[in-house]
């Protein structure tokens, strides 16, 4: 088993981890995507159907790794844990439905909370597609100072993928780093202006806020590293500096979401504890499988994952699709 192979058993055995310890990161009073109460989850019943849905974790995680070590085929070994994992949750939901409690549905609105804000404000959050863009005219002027060719992907053993330096691989290049900040940089503005709170006042929602805050910063982090490839790239930077990026980039998002996952979904694990079942305030009905979530009524465009650490996508709401729309459309326009 050569060293990069090595590393993606490591990493099928550390997604495995993550997805066996999942229903302990998210809130409460939700379990398997259900809404509960919160003590639940310590019954005979709640402990049978977690300890059902980690053996399937724990065997789906076992064939990946197998699969890695005799056929070393990423691909199939990452659709046997992801499906695995997926089935597991969605044989936990529908075991955990008969147990659903009943809450309000009323959103509560605190008109004295504080306004949130992307740190740094809008400079820090279009610096990094604005400097590529900065890129792509100093290329304009400077083709004589370009290498012949630049790597467009690498691994750990160094680039693997090189292309030829002409005017559609540069701006090519390019426009696939602008597009991909423009996209974290959609997701930042995203928590802030097209989800909403759930707690509204006290520890709860302050605790609430401060998450939300750490995940418009690992946001943040990632889209300023993924500026920096074509810089390094069609300014002659050496593969070294990109081996740094690398291991800069991995470093970075495991500490910012360790952060996150300490804290559990939306800060609950480190709020005081409620006795009252109240969950995110959507409708047990409209998580399809606990996975998909979809309400037509619900004008937010982002929620709250109910199972995981993240927000997902409103598909009931027809923004949501435009938005998803016109990423496609970029892409296969500009990008393919």
């Amino acid at each position: 088993m050569n060293i990069e192979s090595s590393v993606f058993v490591v990493l099928i055995l550390l997604v495995g981890f993550l997805m066996f310890v999942v229903p302990r990161l998210t809130r409460p009073d939700l379990f398997f995507a259900v809404t509960v109460s919160p003590d639940f989850r310590r019954t005979v019943e709640g402990r049978r159907i977690k300890q059902r849905y980690q053996l399937i974790v724990v065997a789906a995680t076992a064939a990946a790794v197998l699969i890695e070590t005799l056929a070393r085929t990423e691909l199939a070994a990452i659709l046997v844990q992801t499906g695995g994992a997926a089935l597991g949750l969605i044989m936990a939901h529908g075991m955990t439905l008969p147990h659903a409690a009943t809450v309000s549905r009323t959103i509560e609105i605190d008109i004295a909370a504080p306004a949130e804000r992307i740190p740094g404000g809008a400079v820090a959050l279009l610096l990094p597609p604005f400097s590529l863009a900065v890129l792509a005219a100093w290329v304009q002027f400077n083709w004589h100072r370009l290498p012949e060719g630049f790597a467009v992907h690498w691994t750990l053993q160094g680039a693997d993928r090189w292309v030829t330096t002409t005017p559609d691989s540069v701006h090519r290049f390019i426009g696939e780093h602008i597009f991909l900040c423009l996209m974290l940089a959609a997701g930042a503005l995203g928590i802030i202006y097209w989800s909403r709170r759930i707690s509204t006042m006290g520890p709860r929602a302050e605790r609430e806020r401060m998450f939300r805050r750490h995940a418009i910063q690992l946001i943040l982090v990632v889209e300023y590293f993924m500026a920096a490839p074509p810089w390094i790239a069609l300014t002659g930077g050496s593969p070294k500096l990109m081996a740094v990026w690398g291991a800069a980039l991995a470093i970075v998002v495991f500490a910012l979401s360790l952060r996150l996952i300490r804290s559990g979904q939306g800060g609950s694990r480190s709020a005081p504890s409620r006795n009252a079942a109240v969950g995110d305030r959507t409708p047990d009905a409209s998580w399809k499988l606990g996975i998909i979530y979809f309400n037509p009524a619900d004008p937010s465009i982002l929620v709250e994952k109910r199972f995981g650490i993240g927000y997902t996508l409103n598909l009931g709401n027809l923004k949501a699709w435009a938005a998803i729309a016109v990423m496609v459309v970029i892409w296969l326009l500009f990008l393919r």
